[in-house]
């Protein structure tokens, strides 16, 4: 009978690699956070006025976390979202898709849905709070995030910003929506 004697190898990884473990866990656990952050890309003003199927000044009447979006709305099927009762105080875009009365005026949908969670570029929104908000019209439904918001000119400035309340709008900016402005510079 032969015996195989197998021989005790150790392998132990160098001191200065066993240091440096915990700081390697904490930078891979943080990227592995911003992968899936919210990635916006600033954009001017007029960029983003551009791109939204609305604009608007709301006041926020009531808000409801923990909801689904609305049927039509194939995406953000979680129970991950808000949904915010508003008052429009002024709308300064309309979507050509929303709908007309007999009396030829525009139909808002009474809610405004948005991501509760940062990673998917949602708004904290307070009841009691006027913003101006922008943002897709989708099935019928009023959706808005990080991405698609109305922030200042100045990039510095609009790094503190994720979304303005009407106070902090400048008086330019106020001044180039009432004037439709923007629209005349959307392709």
């Amino acid at each position: 009978m032969m015996m195989v004697r197998s021989s005790s190898s150790s392998f132990s990884l160098p001191s200065y690699f066993l240091s440096l473990l915990p700081l390697l866990l904490l930078l891979f656990s943080q990227c592995s956070q911003i992968s899936f952050a919210c990635q916006c890309q600033w954009a001017p003003p007029k960029d983003n006025y551009c791109s939204s199927d609305w604009v608007a000044h709301v006041q926020v009447i009531k808000r409801q976390d923990g909801v689904r979006m609305p049927a039509g709305i194939t995406d953000r099927q979680t129970d991950l979202n808000s949904r915010h009762e508003v008052k429009y105080l002024r709308m300064f875009k309309i979507s050509k898709q929303m709908p007309v009365n007999q009396q030829n005026q525009v139909i808002l949908p009474v809610n405004v849905y948005t991501a509760t969670e940062d990673a998917a570029c949602g708004i904290l929104l307070e009841s009691g709070h006027q913003y101006l908000l922008a943002g897709d019209y989708v099935n019928g439904t009023m959706l808005t995030g990080l991405c698609r918001q109305i922030l200042l000119e100045d990039l510095k400035e609009s790094r503190k910003h994720d979304i303005l309340e009407w106070t902090e709008v400048p008086q330019k900016l106020k001044e180039q929506l009432e004037k439709q402005e923007f629209d005349q510079k959307c392709n």
